[in-house]
Formats: structure tokens, sequence, C-alpha cells
């Protein structure tokens, strides 16, 4: 199996445990706060509407990786928990989240909330147990 499969796909199968570890999924984090810091100086940090144009950006990766998972909820729904799953969209979720309260300033305290929330306790919950269901999967990456 190539890197990339393992680092993107999880399994809910028994007998298959070819997971991610939690340091393969954090340096993954790290990985897409760094796209999106290239992206952000390169493109977005002149912008009026940074963040918003930064965070689009970021949701429509999200979106991409988690279309297979998507479609296999959408025709499979009775089973769609019991097999693989990407964890890439939950790791651009917790990544933007991270670099928002990271790298802007003078944030209000609801953003503090849902960046906590989000990038702490949903993401950091999935990352910690490593072995996600797809639905909390998809719960996760929403567009928010």
């Amino acid at each position: 199996m190539d890197y990339i499969t393992y680092l993107s796909y999880g399994s809910s199968i028994p007998g298959q445990q070819y997971a991610p570890t939690v340091r393969d999924q954090l340096m993954t984090v790290v990985f897409f706060m760094a796209v999106l810091g290239v992206a952000d100086v390169l493109y977005f940090r002149r912008k009026i509407a940074r963040w918003w144009l930064l965070h689009a950006f970021a949701n429509a990766i999200v979106v991409l990786l988690g279309l297979n998972d998507l479609f296999t909820v959408m025709l499979n729904p009775l089973i769609a928990s019991a097999g693989e799953y990407c964890m890439l969209p939950n790791l651009m979720v917790a990544a933007v989240h991270l670099y928002h309260i990271t790298f802007f300033r003078n944030l209000p305290l609801g953003d503090w909330v849902h960046h906590i929330l989000f990038a702490g306790v949903i993401c950091g919950s999935a990352i910690a147990l490593v072995r996600v269901v797809i639905f909390t999967s998809i719960a996760c990456t929403n567009i928010d």
C-alpha cells in the first residue's frame, strides 16, 4: 500500500486495521496548514475578505476530499459505516480552524468557541480515536 492510501483511509472492518497513526494525522494537519499559509501569502493576504476567501478555499478542498465518502453514504446508507473512510477532510477542517486562531488577530469570543469546539473537540476526537465511522467524518467536515 502506498503512503497516500495509508494516510488517506482508515478502515472500520475488523482485521483491516491500516488506519494512519495519530502522529501521521497531526503531520497532515501541519501540512494542510502550510498549504493554507502558501495560499494566504500568495493570493489571499491582500484581499479585503481575506478570511472568508481562505475559508472558502479550504472548504472547496474539504468537499473534494470528501466526495467519495459522501457518495458511499448516499449509495449505501445502511452499510456505509462498515468499510473504508477518508480522514483527509477531517484533517483539513482541523487545519483551517487552527490556522484561523493561529494567524489572525482580534478574533471574537464566538470564533474562539467555534474553533475550539470543531478543531479541538470534534476533529481532535476523530484524530485521537483514529477509527471514526463515515457518518462522523462527514458530519465533522460539513461546510461551516
